[in-house]
Formats: C-alpha cells, structure tokens, sequence
C-alpha cells in the first residue's frame, strides 16, 4: 500500500524509530513507525521523516489491517516537499501546530479526505511564502474543507432556495481556491469574520475540539 502523507507530529518510539502522525488523502488520518528514521546513520534509516513535509509512504502488505487498531510499519519514505522557510516564522509555525492538531484529533483511519489534504498542502505552502492568505482565511479555508468534506456543512437556512444555492456555491468556490492555493474570493472582512464566527459554531456543535 502506497499513500502520499502530511507529516504533522513525530513521536519517538523504541530505540531509533519514529511514529509518524498526519493525514492522507486515501486514508484519512495515518500513524506510522518508520523503523530508524531517529538514527539516520543507520542503512535502512529513512531521514527525510520529520514534520511538515510531504511524503510517499510505502506501508507493509499485511499491515493494512493493524492499521484500524494500531500503528502501520513503513517499508519506504521519500520525500516529495519540504517547507524550508517555515520553521524560521514561528508565529505561523505556531498557528500551523494549532490546524495540525485539529485535524489529527478530528480524523480516523480509513476516512478518505484528498480535499483536506489538497487544502493542507496549500496551507503549508502559503504559510511557508507569508503569501495569498491571512491566518484567519487559512484557519477559515481548513474549518470549511473540512466540515464539507465530511457531510457537515448544512445547506443555509432562513433564505430562498436561490440565495442558498450562491452560498452553497461561494463555500465550493472558497474550497477550489484552497485546493489550487489561489487568493481567496474577495468578500469584505465582516463577511469573512461572520463566516469564521459561523464555522467555529458548527464545529462546536458536532463537538470538534479545535483547540
């Protein structure tokens, strides 16, 4: 089995392992020891596994199973992105530790979201630039993505069927732009604020600790 992987919380494990924590777009959330990787001078050490970098994950065959119960063996790691910039913003890196930790506590295994991770990706990509989105839009592109994605982002109320389907269109069309990491639609700040403050309601009500 072969996934890309967002590394977003390294563990160590037993003498020189790691357990590496993120999400991926097949598998939703993925726990992963990579056997070595805390000792890079080792042959089969795999030292490009660390935080925030994307990754192939080449897992055991006949682990796939475990991985519903427990923690799956990598076989082979490469590195497909790093984000060299970004440990030297901590105040992003910060901000990127607080979306990481959300979704880690909000994800399963075996839940697929290639739309969470498109979005992520951007978002480290973005974060790393100090470019197109503000904290606030990137906390808003991930909050949106991730309750559409997963069947919980309620068609609008009290309004026309017209009027709810703009709405409905301008969350798919905010969702394309954190996919393709593109400036987000330009809506006036209150809006934004009024969005941020709607989507932090509905996460409270499906009991999604975002903190």
């Amino acid at each position: 089995m072969q996934s890309e992987f967002i590394v977003l919380r390294k563990t160590p494990y037993r003498e020189n392992a790691l357990v590496l924590s993120g999400i991926s777009p097949d598998f939703g959330k993925l726990e992963v020891i990579a056997y070595g990787a805390a000792g890079s001078s080792k042959p089969n050490s795999f030292p490009v596994a660390d935080i925030y970098r994307v990754l192939s994950v080449t897992l055991k065959d006949n682990d796939l199973e475990q991985g519903k119960n427990g923690l799956l063996a990598a076989k082979d790691i490469e590195l497909i992105e790093d984000f060299p910039d970004l440990p030297r913003k901590l105040d992003n890196l910060k901000f990127i530790g607080k979306i990481g930790g959300f979704l880690l506590r909000n994800t399963v295994f075996e839940s697929p979201l290639p739309l969470v991770y498109d979005a992520l990706r951007s978002l480290l990509r973005i974060l790393s630039n100090n470019e197109v989105w503000s904290q606030r839009e990137a906390a808003i592109v991930i909050k949106l993505t991730f309750l559409y994605e997963n069947g919980l982002l309620p068609e609008p109320e009290n309004m026309s069927a017209e009027a709810a389907g703009k709405v409905m269109m301008l969350y798919e069309k905010i969702i394309e732009c954190a996919v393709d990491a593109e400036p987000l639609p330009k809506l006036s700040v209150e809006y934004y604020l009024q969005l941020d403050s709607y989507l932090n309601m509905l996460i409270t009500r499906n009991q999604l600790p975002w903190r």
